[in-house]
């Protein structure tokens, strides 16, 4: 069973048109698992109505509509469905140079000159189409559905709570009423929680303009976390920040053993994923992280003023993470241990 990919394409020259048309039909006649189905358009005159009425998976522009196209069009389309829309756009021009620079290139913004192979292209929309950001991300995806559900079952009983809050801090409480009730949504799977992603566990970069507790931090080509309060860095009470340093050796040495499929390396990262080592907690490994061990025994303290002079933000911990990194450091220091018990005395008691 085949899945359909829907592409809106907006090009003004004919023959271009036509070169994508069959390019298109000779990939659907090939391909039997992804099929492409495009509506083209000479300009943006319908394409409001097209993004609302139906799922859109990309967007492939042109810059210029023609001779007339003084302003390159293409451009403020661009602008306005990266503003409005949650749908990934290719640039397929002769005239990329007219393009504005507002904007990075990513996986969903890309850049292809108009005698680049329309079938390279093609594969490149099914490469991101396979990740699912569509079902998930896209209009009508499983973020609208669950935003309704938010709407009607909760939102809708509870709203007259938000009438006599001050105005310009209504839609941020209301924003994050909803996402909670969506986040604890996503995490529950039937009746037990799902799994994370290792690369869930970073937010990078990150929201906050200043070093925070649970960030990763470079000081001097050093990886910190910071450990201090979250509390007493939100209020400015932290004089001097608690950080705890970073090790990268012995992850990378153990992920070389693992690429190798070395069945000790796997029980001994197993290990780490499940912190059980007191001493250490793992940062897993991730395409935007390389992965490394937290270790509580090398603590650093920096003053607040040191800290925001010399070091910036690598990445933050997300903060469902950052509270067990918390939790765990503070009970490796308030352990208080017995004297060590003679198992041989207890063997022969129970012996006898």
């Amino acid at each position: 069973m085949s899945e359909t990919i829907r592409i809106i394409i907006i090009e003004d020259d004919e023959q271009q048109k036509n070169m994508y048309r069959d390019a298109i039909e000779e990939f659907n006649y090939e391909n039997g698992v992804y099929v492409f189905e495009s509506v083209m358009m000479n300009d943006d005159e319908n394409l409001p109505r097209l993004l609302y009425e139906d799922r859109c998976d990309c967007l492939i522009i042109d810059l210029n509509w023609g001779a007339d196209d003084v302003s390159n069009s293409g451009n403020r389309v661009i602008q306005t469905i990266v503003k409005n829309k949650r749908v990934p756009i290719v640039v397929m021009s002769g005239n990329l140079n007219l393009l504005e620079e507002d904007i990075s290139d990513s996986n969903f913004f890309t850049k292809h000159d108009r005698t680049d192979l329309f079938s390279d292209v093609l594969n490149e929309i099914v490469s991101i189409y396979q990740t699912g950001y569509t079902k998930a991300l896209g209009y009508s995806g499983k973020i609208d559905e669950l935003l309704n559900e938010v709407f009607w079952k909760y939102l809708s009983s509870n709203i007259n709570h938000w009438e006599n809050i001050v105005n310009g801090t209504k839609e941020k409480r209301i924003l994050r009423y909803a996402i909670t009730r969506i986040n604890e949504m996503l995490t529950l799977e039937g009746e037990k929680h799902d799994d994370y992603n290792a690369i869930e566990f970073y937010i990078k970069p990150s929201l906050k303009d200043k070093a925070f507790s649970g960030d990763i931090v470079i000081i001097e080509d050093k990886k910190y976390i910071i450990i201090s309060a979250s509390c007493d860095m939100e209020q400015d009470n932290a004089e001097y920040v608690v950080m705890c340093k970073i090790e990268f050796n012995e992850i990378a040495s153990l992920l070389s053993k693992v690429k190798e499929d070395d069945v000790k390396a796997k029980d001994r990262l197993r290990s780490f994923v499940n912190n059980a080592k007191s001493r250490y907690h793992l940062l897993p490994p991730c395409r935007i992280f390389p992965g490394a061990l937290i270790d509580f025994q090398q603590v650093n303290c920096i003053s607040r003023e040191e800290l925001d002079e010399k070091c910036s933000v690598f990445a933050s911990v997300l903060p469902v993470f950052a509270k067990d990194i918390h939790g765990r450091f503070s009970q490796y220091y308030g352990r208080q241990g017995q004297p060590q018990l003679n198992l041989d005395d207890i063997i022969t008691f129970v012996k006898k």
